[in-house]
């Protein structure tokens, strides 16, 4: 037997033994599958049933807990029932002949035991059991329940931008959502980048509205007048707001509620115009000082026990025991560039401009989710130069406005909105890619050429 010979046996035994293995395997595995799939099958039931046993011991649990719940909540109603506050329904009786206490409490309370209740409310009698006909009695015939006097909100949460709490009876901060109700000595407080609008309940026709910057906390409370009007107390602790009433449309202008804004020791009580119209904004400033400015309508500012009366157009700062200052002339609203762009992409940045005030040392500018600015999320101090490069807006359309600050630091007439739509960034375009097959017929044809080219160069 040659060399040959002997590697191709050895390499045929090799190959053998590597299939005999190889269908060992195969047959193991079929054979075993459905021992597995039974192990695996047990493994699942017994898992079901310790699930099914864990549920049932939860729902035993629940069950017992709801019971002793429902048993609690039907003590705590019995309670309440029997802690309802009841008045007693009195008449005056005739007495006629035969008539007993005990009797008449047997016809109109349906129990003659009770006539100890009605003996407690006749005094003069001295003897039960005989009583002079034609003398005049007192006797309950049932009695009524007293529904406890529920106070009526003063006002309510109708917008909400961003992180703001509320504080129910000046005690701790709880989130706020929009429609919550506010009695008075209820707060509200707004985070950095946040703002808030509460309207007041009147039944006066009369739409009250104080709208809340970032970082500030107000309280509000209401006192009945000798006049029978309200007036409604909006206490500002810090940060700023700005009252806006419209009573154009009031059923009877002599009893709209009044409404005062306190700062410390500063007061201000704003007054409507001809056309019933009503917007003040009231800020605690640097120094323990008040700034106030009036859009619209009147406001008489008090303070270390002068009264300065501010018309529209005007504003005036005050510190608590000292008397307002002058009125000044606050700044006249800005006209934004016709240039400013309309549309980003996400996360691009972007110049707006507007018109230079004269007599202006800063502007402000803020961010808001709506064309009204009632939602504002970002408002921003701008050097005198009147542009500014905005950044980071959100997703969606952004409106803005600019307003012009003075010297002393009072807020001029705001601008026009402008609106900017923000998108996403078109997505890249995916790289092509090249079928298998195609790969494979260039493989191809570079063999053809190579063993061409070989071809040709052996002859």
């Amino acid at each position: 037997m040659n060399t040959l010979t002997i590697k191709t046996t050895i390499l045929r035994s090799l190959l053998v033994s590597l299939s005999a293995i190889f269908f060992s395997i195969t047959v193991n595995a079929q054979v075993d599958e459905p021992l597995i799939q039974e192990i695996s099958e047990l493994a699942q039931d017994q898992e079901l049933a310790q699930e099914s046993e864990s549920e049932s011991e939860s729902e035993s649990e629940s069950e017992s807990e709801s019971e002793s719940e429902s048993e609690s909540e039907s003590e705590s109603e019995s309670e309440s029932e029997s802690g309802q506050k009841q008045q007693a329904i009195i008449i005056e009786h005739s007495v006629q002949e035969g008539d007993t206490l005990s009797s008449l409490t047997e016809q109109f309370l349906g129990d003659s035991n009770l006539w100890s209740l009605n003996a407690e409310i006749n005094p003069q009698l001295s003897n039960f059991n005989y009583l002079k006909p034609g003398s005049m009695i007192r006797l309950i015939t049932g009695y009524e329940i007293i529904e406890p006097e529920v106070e009526a909100a003063q006002a309510k949460i109708e917008i909400i931008a961003n992180e703001v709490g509320k504080s129910l009876q000046r005690s701790d901060w709880l989130d706020a959502k929009t429609g919550d109700e506010l009695q008075p000595n209820d707060g509200v407080r707004t985070q950095a980048a946040s703002s808030a609008v509460l309207i007041f309940v009147e039944d006066t026709g009369s739409e009250s509205r104080i709208q809340i910057s970032e970082n500030s906390r107000l309280f509000i409370s209401n006192e009945k007048q000798e006049s029978g009007i309200t007036r409604n107390e909006i206490e500002i602790e810090k940060g700023e707001a700005e009252l806006k009433i419209d009573s154009s449309a009031a059923t009877d202008p002599a009893t709209l509620n009044e409404f005062e804004i306190i700062i410390g020791e500063v007061s201000t009580k704003p007054s409507f115009d001809a056309s019933g119209q009503l917007s003040t904004k009231a800020r605690l400033a640097e120094g323990d000082s008040s700034q106030i400015m009036v859009y619209s309508g009147n406001s008489a500012v008090e303070s270390g026990g002068v009264s300065v009366d501010v018309e529209k157009g005007m504003g005036t700062i005050a510190k608590s025991g000292e008397a307002p200052s002058p009125p000044e002339k606050l700044l006249e609203a800005t006209v934004l560039s016709t240039d400013n762009p309309q549309t980003a992409i996400l996360g691009e940045s972007l110049i707006v401009q507007w018109g230079i005030l004269e007599g202006a040392a800063a502007y402000k500018l803020e961010l808001c989710k709506d064309s009204s600015c009632s939602q504002v999320f970002r408002s921003e101090n701008v050097s005198v130069e009147a542009k500014r490069t905005l950044s980071d807006l959100p997703l969606g359309i952004s409106h803005w406005r600019v307003s012009g600050v003075s010297a002393s630091g009072l807020d001029g007439f705001v601008s026009k909105t402008q609106s900017i739509s923000v998108t996403e960034p078109l997505p890249e375009p995916e790289p092509t890619k090249i079928p298998w097959y195609i790969w494979l017929i260039g493989l191809m044809y570079v063999i053809y050429i190579i063993n061409t080219l070989v071809w040709y160069m052996s002859r």
